[in-house]
C-alpha cells in the first residue's frame, strides 16, 4: 500500500513507550526531523526546529546525530527501505502490462504521497554523498531485476556490446520516470503541473513507455516462437 512517511513515523511513537529511552529518543528525532522536512525543506531544515519539534534538548540532539544531515540522511534511508518493503509482490494472475502498471501505480502514489519530503533531495545529496551512492544502489538493483525478467522472457546469449545496451535502455527508462515525477511534483513545471491531478494517467503513460521501450520486442519474439508450434499442433490434431 501506498504510504505517507511522516505518518507512519509519528503513529509509530506511542507504540515505543515501553521500548527505551534512547530508542523512543531517536524516534522522536527521526519523526520530528520528517515533519520539518515536509514543512521546511532542507535548505530550511535546522536543528532548533527539529529539537523545538519532538520536544528535545540541542544536546540531546548531538547524542544522536552529528548534525541536520546525517538526521535527514537517515530519514530518507528509512524512506527508501519503506517503499521497497511495501512495493507489491502478489503478481499471480496479472498480465506482464498489469503487473507494469501496478508497480507504476504504487510508486506514482508514494512519490505523491512524499512529494514535500522529497523537495530538497537534491540539496541534501550535496551534503550527504552516501544518499546518492544509495540511489544508485537501489536503482542498480531494480535494473538487474529488470535485466534478469527481460532475459528470462528471451532466452537468447546477447553479446557484451547488446547487454551493455539494453542496460543502458533500463537505467534510462528508471531515470526518466524520476525526472518526469519531479517536474510533475516537485518543480510544478507549468506545462506539467496540471497532471498531477490524475494519478493513474501518469502512472499508465510511465507504464506504456517502460512497456514499450523495455519489453515490447521480447513479447513479439516470444509471441514469433510460439505461433510455429501453435500450428504445428494444430495441424496434428486436425
Amino acid at each position: 500500500m501506498p504510504f505517507h512517511l511522516v505518518a507512519l513515523l509519528e503513529a509509530r511513537l506511542p507504540r515505543l513507550r515501553k521500548r527505551p529511552k534512547r530508542l523512543r529518543t531517536r524516534a522522536q528525532i527521526l519523526a520530528a526531523t520528517a515533519h520539518q522536512l515536509e514543512c521546511l525543506g532542507y535548505e530550511g531544515l535546522t536543528v532548533d526546529a527539529i529539537t523545538e519539534a519532538a520536544g528535545i534538548a540541542r544536546g540531546t540532539f548531538y547524542l544522536h546525530f552529528a548534525d541536520r544531515s546525517q538526521a535527514a540522511l537517515a530519514v530518507m534511508r528509512i524512506f527508501i527501505a519503506l517503499r521497497r518493503r511495501m512495493r507489491p509482490r502478489d503478481v499471480h494472475g496479472l498480465t506482464l502490462q498489469e503487473r507494469i502498471f501496478r508497480n507504476n501505480a504504487y510508486y506514482v502514489a508514494v512519490y505523491v504521497r512524499n512529494a514535500k519530503l522529497l523537495l530538497g533531495r537534491e540539496s541534501l545529496q550535496r551534503d550527504r554523498q552516501e544518499l546518492t551512492a544509495l540511489r544508485d544502489r537501489v536503482n542498480a538493483d531494480l535494473a538487474a531485476r529488470v535485466m534478469h525478467d527481460l532475459s528470462r522472457r528471451q532466452p537468447r546469449k546477447r553479446t557484451n556490446a547488446e547487454v551493455a545496451h539494453l542496460e543502458l535502455r533500463v537505467r534510462g527508462v528508471i531515470a526518466m520516470v524520476d525526472e518526469l515525477l519531479r517536474e510533475i511534483f516537485i518543480f510544478k513545471t507549468s506545462s506539467l503541473a496540471h497532471f498531477a491531478e490524475d494519478e493513474s494517467l501518469i502512472a499508465k503513460a510511465i507504464s506504456d513507455i517502460w512497456y514499450r521501450s523495455l519489453y515490447a520486442e521480447v513479447t513479439t519474439d516470444s509471441e514469433a516462437e510460439k505461433r510455429p508450434r501453435e500450428r504445428a499442433m494444430t495441424s496434428s490434431v486436425q
